[in-house]
């Protein structure tokens, strides 16, 4: 009895040493993978029990203890590297919905700008990596075996409900943040659980919300009827305009009130025309660094992002049927709607969503010949050139244009002349090209926009324009350099910068000078003015609705069913608008 006693003192006292080690090495791991270096103890304890239960859970399937610890390890270094790689470039950390874009990833890294500092943390960490493996190896040789059938069925009855609590409970804290609508904060919350514990559990974690459904929506056929039996009579628009041209401006931004930055020349001059008589017009954005086809679907669609978890993409994850969008609007009132786009045609699935969206045509960078290009990207001033041959050869169009000459990268190139040099206080010698190549590109769409304002002018087609900035381009050294944001915050939320998601945008007519625009509104609230302005002789009770929600004439709630109902539901408001 006294042997069997020792040897159950012993086995304890062996796991207890095991657990122990694996506790130190997983410190270690969270706290030089976590890229803010500042891990806690709770965070820890979930990454250990995580790294405990993945491997042995993998140990019970392939009967072998070291090949699991070392797949485990690689796997988790790669998740982190990537992480970190993707908080350099969008301030976001990996998510499930990322492995959508794993056939973009050739074009996608070609926009990555890999600093000296990035790589030697990832290098620091193959080090630290490579001898935690060694050390897990050689405890689980030391103190572990292959566990029994009964073990097995044991490990499985503990370590999977538990992994499923994870997820869920996970699941149940964003849910808050999404109804709160605190976007922000809720993106604060992912990239501080990523600093606790690590990229691959963050990943994980996120598994819990890819198909997230809100239980508590009101959602019914009755329920859409009630809604849209409000608004079967029409909106009456002020005018008739023969085209109508929605123009994505990529990373138009204005950094003239920074108070470092002195500007030799304006690189807005047009925008800052248009401010003179209109005052300053800003879009508040969703992101930064990023998120280019989200507020275009907004702008598009007039539906928000907002009802949506962060790194949900609409074009690729929700558009799978026909939905109703303002280009199909426009279609079934006699125009023709075009989209264009100087980038691949795939890219963020673009050319499927395009079509289900009742875009008839689709001008890529492959339909472009012999493209003029400016710095990295083709030169916007096709852009320019497409619309203007779009608007010659259609009766009536709805164009929807998406620049790319301001487009990351800015290092590895020079163009020949730089007209519009920005001159800084504090010097940024490493990164003076790739400052100065931005301002150029920003300059020459500005320009751009200058030549398709003045096409407007001297058409004597009644036109109007919507241009706006998508979002902060990809020179976060700028802000950290010249103190708009604290050195190495990764809480840049709109609460605490508000600055920085806020973007130019202007509406332009040349026919009306009575468009009363908002100093600050949503993207989705965009396609406001369209409806204001444009006479239409239907718009249906969906648009209806939607035009009342951004009047103040309907409820947030109604809202979010109407949105629901076009993109995710069964579309009940065709029956109401067939009657």
């Amino acid at each position: 009895m006294e042997n069997k006693s020792k040897t159950i003192k012993q086995k304890i006292r062996e796991i207890s040493e095991c657990i122990f080690l694996l506790f130190m090495g997983t410190i270690v791991v969270t706290y030089v993978m976590s890229y803010f270096l500042e891990g806690n103890l709770l965070g820890t304890i979930v990454h250990l029990f995580f790294k405990i239960a993945v491997i042995s859970i993998f140990a019970c399937i392939t009967n072998t203890l070291k090949k699991p610890i070392i797949f485990y390890n690689v796997i988790e270094f790669i998740f982190g590297s990537l992480n970190l790689l993707k908080i350099v470039a969008r301030c976001q950390p990996i998510e499930p919905w990322d492995l959508s874009l794993l056939g973009e990833l050739g074009e996608i890294s070609s926009f990555l700008e890999i600093d000296l500092l990035t790589l030697g943390i990832i290098l620091i960490a193959a080090i630290f990596y490579i001898a935690v493996t060694i050390l897990d190896v050689y405890i689980i040789s030391q103190y572990c075996e292959v566990p029994s059938k009964k073990g097995k069925v044991l490990i499985f009855l503990i370590t999977i409900p538990i992994l499923i609590f994870l997820c869920t409970s996970y699941m149940e804290i964003n849910m808050e943040y999404i109804e709160s609508g605190s976007k922000g904060y809720a993106n604060f919350t992912r990239f501080r659980r990523t600093s606790e514990y690590g990229g691959l559990v963050n990943f994980f974690l996120d598994l819990g919300i890819m198909n997230l459904e809100n239980d508590d929506i009101n959602y019914s056929e009755e329920t859409m009827k009630d809604i849209y039996e409000k608004y079967e009579e029409d909106i009456v628009g002020k005018c008739e305009y023969d085209n109508v041209i929605v123009v994505l401006l990529e990373s138009y931004y204005d950094m003239n009130d920074f108070a470092n930055l002195k500007f030799e020349k304006d690189p807005l001059a047009t925008y800052r025309e248009y401010a003179k008589e209109n005052g300053e017009t800003k879009l508040l954005v969703n992101g930064i660094g990023g998120g280019t086809s989200n507020v275009e679907y907004q702008v598009l669609t007039m539906h928000s992002v907002d009802q949506y978890y962060e790194g949900i993409y609409p074009y690729m994850h929700l558009i799978k049927d026909d939905v109703y969008t303002l280009p199909q609007l426009f279609k079934d009132n006699g125009y023709e709607t075009t989209a264009i786009h100087t980038y691949k045609k795939t890219f963020y699935n673009r050319d499927s969503a395009y079509e289900k969206m009742g875009i008839d045509r689709f001008i890529g960078d492959v339909d472009i010949e012999n493209p003029e290009v400016s710095g990295a990207q083709i030169s916007d001033n096709e852009i320019y050139e497409a619309i203007v041959e779009t608007l010659e050869t259609q009766e009536k169009s709805f164009i929807t244009a998406t620049t790319m000459g301001t487009h990351a990268p800015y290092t590895g190139f020079e163009y020949d002349e730089y007209d519009e040099w920005v001159v800084l206080e504090k010097a940024l010698d490493e990164v003076e090209v790739g400052t100065n190549n931005y301002f150029q590109s920003l300059r020459n769409l500005d320009k751009m926009l200058g030549k398709l304002v003045e096409y407007i002018n001297n058409s004597e087609e009644r036109t109007l324009l919507i241009a706006y900035g998508d979002h902060y381009p990809l020179v976060y050294w700028i802000l950290e350099e010249e103190g708009i944001v604290e050195k190495n915050d990764q809480n840049l939320s709109p609460e605490k910068y508000p600055e920085l998601f806020e973007t130019p945008y202007l509406v332009y007519s040349n026919v009306q000078n009575d468009i009363k625009t908002k100093e600050k509104i949503e993207p989705s609230e965009m396609g406001m003015y369209i409806l204001e302005n444009v006479k239409l002789e239907k718009v249906g009770p969906l648009y209806n609705g939607i035009y009342n929600y951004f009047k103040g004439n309907e409820s947030l709630e109604n809202y979010q069913l109407m949105q629901y109902d076009n993109i995710q539901g069964e579309q009940f408001w065709k029956k109401q608008n067939n009657k």
